[in-house]
């Protein structure tokens, strides 16, 4: 009889700790979730003027695509 409720508290004692441990990682997982989405949210995309600028800088000029077409099509009359 004293061994069943040695082994009954030892399960019982068990339970209760993997209940606080799964607990505690939940609670974990919520807070990292929530700071992902704090960090999401509070992040400020910086717009220069200057930044743009040079992002319209670097595209090819229609004109350049043109040549390029123009030049592969001499280049290969039987493609064209």
């Amino acid at each position: 009889m004293l061994a069943a409720i040695a082994t009954l508290l030892r399960v019982v004692t068990i339970i209760v700790v993997l209940h606080l441990c799964s607990r505690y990682h939940l609670i974990l997982k919520e807070r990292r979730q929530r700071a992902a989405l704090h960090r999401q949210r509070t992040q400020i995309a910086a717009t220069n003027e200057s930044s743009s600028n040079e992002a319209l800088k670097s595209r090819v000029d229609p004109l350049i695509i043109a040549v390029i077409a123009d030049v592969h099509i001499q280049a290969n009359p039987g493609l064209g």
